[in-house]
């Protein structure tokens, strides 16, 4: 017998400062990319021909690249071609520092953005870019489009470019990356393990849903996924890990409280020690699953905030793996702090 467990998160939003990993580089992609000044949306398409725009080489300022005292839209396009061994990993294009505000694109899949483009500009030069999405996105020929926009001084790709994937998704057991149900707002019966998400959004996961057509939302939300666990795991110590949600989150076993970024006593009584809401963001989720919670057919709900900038489940890994294989991964280094007024009246308002 194998065991049936839906998986749904309840977001709660906060903006995604950053992403540190330990990733396998699968593909480099420094060296020569093909660059236009300007702007325009079709620049992002597959299937569009650059053949007649210059070159430049990545990583390098545009201006060390030629193009002097240009401040303003410019484009990068890359080809490169992935093997079929690696179509069933979740992939992430660690793109380095970006001066100043990017979009970027696969084969005309917006995967993610960095700062903000004028007229309510908000540069991003000193934030380091990791992107996920998934491996539907990739055929065997692929386009990498980067929309860049510099206000002042050096502009461009100014770091390595690389395609990865993440060791750790190898240890999971069950891997939980890809698709989910998803629905912003908030509804507290939303945890209960009967209810019915038929009507809901897909969205992917692990990958900021700014990126997925959820533009500058901020509020609550909820992602929900269904699974099995082999029976060779049904007696083993088993953990959670849900990677980094940007922000705050709260999950639920068939109903009952499994863990939270905010430590909790029982069902019915948070306690005060929470990770500091500056670095909640950055903060690994890990939940042990006790044995006794684990049904024939089972729900898993995560509560999630988030107020501003990116939101959601961005980094993993995301899925189930032994203690041990925990343990052997080194995933579990997340420091806690006081929470504030804000952040535990949400708790309180969540859990009641």
């Amino acid at each position: 017998m194998k065991l049936r467990i839906t998986l749904i998160t309840a977001l709660v939003i906060f903006s995604v400062k950053g992403q540190a990993s330990d990733l396998d580089v699968i593909v480099k992609l420094s060296g020569s990319w093909k660059f236009s000044i300007g702007d325009s949306i079709a620049w992002a398409g597959k299937n569009f021909n650059h053949d007649k725009w210059d070159e430049v080489i990545v990583p390098g300022s545009w201006e060390s690249n030629g193009y002097v005292g240009y401040n303003g839209y410019a484009w990068y396009r890359k080809k490169f071609i992935i093997d079929e061994y690696y179509e069933d990993k979740t992939f992430y294009l660690d793109v380095g520092k970006i001066d100043d505000v990017d979009e970027v694109y696969i084969n005309g899949h917006k995967i993610g953005s960095r700062g903000i483009f004028p007229p309510h500009y908000k540069t991003a030069y000193n934030q380091h870019r990791i992107y996920s999405f998934p491996a539907s996105y990739l055929d065997k020929e692929n386009i990498i489009a980067v929309r860049v926009y510099d206000k002042q001084m050096d502009g461009g790709l100014i770091d390595n470019v690389n395609l990865c994937v993440d060791y750790n998704n190898s240890m999971l057991e069950v891997d939980l990356s890809g698709e989910w149900k998803f629905k912003t707002s908030h509804n507290k019966k939303w945890k209960d393990p009967d209810y019915n998400d038929s009507d809901w959004e897909n969205i992917f996961v692990p990958m900021n849903w700014e990126s997925q057509n959820y533009e500058e939302y901020d509020g609550y939300a909820w992602y929900r996924k269904t699974f099995t666990v082999p029976d060779n795991l049904t007696n083993q110590d088993l953990m959670l890990v849900l990677g980094k949600i940007d922000d705050i989150d709260i999950v639920y076993l068939n109903g009952k409280i499994l863990g939270s970024v905010l430590k909790t006593i029982d069902d019915q009584r948070p306690n005060r020690q929470f990770i500091n809401k500056k670095n909640a963001w950055n903060v690994l989720r890990s939940y042990e699953i006790p044995k006794e919670l684990i049904r024939e057919n089972n729900t898993i709900c995560i509560a999630v905030y988030d107020t501003h900038g990116k939101g959601g489940i961005y980094k993993g890994p995301v899925g189930i793996m032994t203690k041990r294989n925990f343990a052997r991964s080194g995933l579990d280094d997340s420091p806690f702090g006081k929470a504030d007024n804000i952040i535990e009246a949400f708790i309180y308002e969540l859990i009641y």
